[in-house]
């Protein structure tokens, strides 16, 4: 009857796992038994008490008890179901497509998760227990402020996840899952630190509009609004005509300014924006993630600290990117080493990644996260980005040292506002004890390494954005001849540099003229536009765009004068 009972089981393992549907192999053992009944195999009496024989499944429990061991075991049951064979996906074509996905997922899951456990193997990871002790004790000691517990779970109510990779190896070196209970090993059976799916707030912003956008052209001083989000969630609103405060590409960043987020996210479509979170590999993204909301982090089903640390791990690594993984080697029972590293992936251009880096320094400060102090703790560079989402429900802080990545979040499990939650608060504090003691010791590095690309001019301004190819002379080719050399290319990054011209030309009117440094930006702005006028091939558009700008200069001057007589000299 048992012999039978396991026979009946390879035919579709997860069909007939004896652990989640013990009574369907029974219904298939009772069939080998009949066949062997009916070719002679078997007597009449050896089938009828095998028939009638009881199958008890005794199901081994296999005790994992620490964070470390829970997302060594995932990593390793992720890799042997690629080395399966399974294809992961990373988008959807609606929900129906993703749902039918994650049930294939969960059982090419739990059958890979058995293989793993019952297999021989020998796993080795690079996670240190010295750093985990260390980063446990700054969860727990930056969140001991509340020792609410939940009445249902008996845990801690306030709870935080925090993921480190060492940049040397882009590997994960510790992760923790949650804060300290003594005498409650069963806190270990959610690790939030890759389980727990949150809303990433601004700490997305890099990574699906700001850098997706300098790979367009755009660069840290480029003018942008500050558009009212309330305004541009109006239906039927064209976000692309509206207005608000105007500032650069770097100020934005730094400041956080979610009307610039959006109308970027807008501009180029989420098309083109979320194809970066495919690419970083975030596992929940679906079809309802691709609207302007996600520009500010509002996905459907989030995202974790181990997928954050490693996106942010991409933008200090040039642009490529590694999956965050744990694994250093991987023993089969014969002894042979099956682990193969998985070669980086090319998300974002060198130039824009290194950009990046290099406006997220400004974070700390003179941003969102300056009140951290960080640099009256150490002169190790560093870069980071915060995010707080609605009603101060999740904080994040995301950032790196030329030697750690770490990403970390601060919440309820059952999600709700905590006042005094915000980016650079309680994750900020964690993130910036976690890094110090991780850089303890640590050769002191003032610059971020910069490849020769982020020197480089940028040529032609890059890849054309697709709006442009619909708006400038529609459905024809970039390489027809229009006039001498001049492409409908030409024309098109002409038109496109025209509307920074334009952004320009109209910060200038924007300038406060109480504003003690009111002539400094507007002459600051006015150069800016003639700048860019002087990269335009043609002679008659640049003309025509010199000319406004000189019009309006002169009429701000002159409006300055009637409000403040005498000033200006």
């Amino acid at each position: 009857s048992q012999l039978c009972y396991i026979c009946a089981i390879p035919n579709s393992p997860e069909y007939y796992n004896p652990y989640k549907h013990p009574e369907r192999a029974v219904i298939r053992r009772d069939k080998i038994l009949g066949d062997m009944l009916e070719l002679d195999f078997i007597t009449k009496e050896q089938y009828d008490e095998a028939i009638a024989e009881e199958i008890v499944i005794e199901k081994p429990e296999y005790q994992f008890n620490d964070y470390l061991s829970t997302y060594a075991i995932d990593c390793s049951t992720r890799y042997i179901m690629g080395k399966d064979g399974f294809e992961f996906r990373y988008s959807f074509d609606n929900m129906t497509d993703y749902n039918e996905y994650k049930a294939l997922y969960e059982e090419a899951y739990t059958s890979a998760n058995y293989k793993l456990v019952t297999s021989g193997y020998r796993i080795y990871t690079t996670l240190d227990p010295n750093i985990q002790g260390q980063m446990q004790l700054v969860i727990d000691e930056q969140l001991a402020f509340d020792s609410e517990i939940d009445e249902e779970t008996q845990m801690y109510s306030l709870q935080g996840a925090l993921t480190v990779i060492d940049n040397s190896n882009n590997k994960v070196v510790a992760l923790i899952g949650g804060r300290s209970q003594e005498d409650k090993p069963e806190i270990y059976g959610l690790n939030r630190a890759y389980q727990s799916y949150r809303q990433p707030g601004s700490t997305i912003k890099p990574l699906v509009v700001y850098t997706p956008a300098l790979m367009t052209g755009y660069t840290p001083d480029s003018l942008v609004m500050n558009i009212s989000i309330s305004a541009a969630k109006v239906k039927g609103t064209n976000v692309q005509e509206l207005t608000g405060d105007v500032m650069t590409l770097r100020s934005a960043l730094e400041h956080s300014k979610n009307g610039v987020a959006w109308q970027i996210f807008d501009k180029f479509g989420a098309n083109y924006c979320m194809e970066f979170a495919e690419g970083l590999r975030f596992s929940s993204l679906c079809p309802n993630d691709y609207f302007n909301s996600s520009s500010l982090g509002g996905l459907t089903y989030g995202t974790t600290t181990v997928e954050m640390a490693g996106a942010y791990n991409s933008l200090y690594n040039h642009g490529k990117f590694t999956e965050p993984t744990c694994i250093d080697k991987f023993i089969d029972k014969e002894g042979n080493n099956i682990y193969e590293e998985e070669s980086p992936t090319t998300v974002y251009s060198e130039k824009a990644a290194d950009t990046m880096v290099d406006m997220m320094t400004g974070v700390l400060t003179r941003g969102t996260a300056a009140k951290l102090g960080w640099y009256r703790n150490t002169d190790m560079i560093a870069a980071c980005k915060t995010g707080t989402t609605n009603q101060s429900k999740d904080g994040w802080l995301c950032g790196f040292t030329p030697y750690y990545t770490v990403s970390v979040w601060v919440g309820y499990d059952t999600p709700r506002e905590l006042s005094g939650l915000y980016g650079a608060t309680y994750p900020g504090q964690i993130w910036k004890e976690a890094m110090l003691l991780l850089n303890t010791d640590k050769e002191i590095i003032t610059e971020f390494e910069k490849t020769q690309a982020y020197y480089e001019p940028i040529a032609a301004y890059g890849d054309l954005p697709e709006y442009v190819y619909e708006v400038y002379m529609p459905g024809r080719d970039d390489s027809e001849i229009l006039s001498g050399t001049y492409t409908v290319h030409d024309y098109r990054l002409d038109r496109w540099i025209g509307e920074s011209v334009s952004d320009a030309t109209l910060a200038m009117t924007y300038v406060d003229m109480n504003d003690e440094r009111w002539a400094y930006e507007v002459t600051d702005y006015y150069y800016k536009g003639v700048a860019l006028i002087n990269t335009i091939r043609s002679a008659s558009y640049k003309e025509e765009l010199q000319i406004e700008l000189d019009r309006v200069h002169n009429e701000v001057i002159a409006l300055y004068n009637q409000v403040h007589p005498g000033v200006l000299q």
